[in-house]
């Protein structure tokens, strides 16, 4: 996830995988952090699911890239960050820190939280 991403991008391999043969061409050009170009092969709509919402998003196929991001339109269409007003109680034991961590590893958002809908 990419909270300062535009668009969400994947690897043309993670494109292959999924069976995403029918891109078209790019309908803007990417550009990363510094200005410098993506090599975009394509784009092309997709429905994504995660837990009970659904949207269709573009997703760019870049030629070569790091990590696969999602980008903060899909991030808000799909619910997957909640913002904080406030924080009522800090946690203060080790006990609960633990408790987060562990809560934070089970969380399937970056396993499961792209998937294609039929």
């Amino acid at each position: 996830m990419d909270t300062g991403a535009e668009v969400t991008v994947i690897s043309k391999d993670v494109s292959k995988a999924l069976g995403l043969d029918a891109l078209q061409p790019p309908i803007k050009n990417l550009y990363g952090p510094d200005q410098s170009p993506f090599e975009v092969v394509g784009e092309t709509p997709v429905r994504l699911a995660y837990r009970d919402k659904q949207c269709t998003q573009a997703i760019f196929v870049l030629q070569k890239v790091k990590h696969n991001l999602l980008g903060l339109p899909t991030i808000r269409a799909l619910h997957v960050l909640s913002q904080v007003d406030h924080v009522s109680q800090p946690i203060t034991s080790t006990d609960q820190l633990q408790e987060y961590r562990t809560a934070q590893l089970a969380d399937p958002v970056c396993t499961d939280l792209i998937k294609l809908c039929q």
